[in-house]
């Protein structure tokens, strides 16, 4: 598994390389977007929140992807976009 992480969030976020896999350290959230995006096939995104939403609409129409929620389960600001992946 590969793990990419802004550096300002180092000192918050788990990151040991044993348990979660290769760590790759980036200046900023864009560059974690793009760098995830160059190391991948496709993306699988788990009920989360706004975040998720985020990164999935960046590789929406670019790489394949799987969407794993149900809509008890997603957070409100994310409902209705399970709701559409849903219908």
């Amino acid at each position: 598994m590969l793990g990419i992480i802004p550096s300002a969030l180092m000192s918050r976020e788990a990151h040991d390389p044993v348990v979660y896999g290769e760590n790759v350290v980036v200046d900023s959230m864009h560059d974690r977007k793009f760098k995830m995006y160059q190391a991948s096939d496709g993306f699988i995104a788990l009920p989360g929140g706004f975040g998720t939403l985020d990164e999935l609409l960046e590789v929406l129409y670019v790489v394949p992807f799987l969407f794993i929620g149900l809509p008890k389960f997603c957070k409100p600001d994310v409902y209705l976009f399970c709701l559409v992946f849903a219908e």
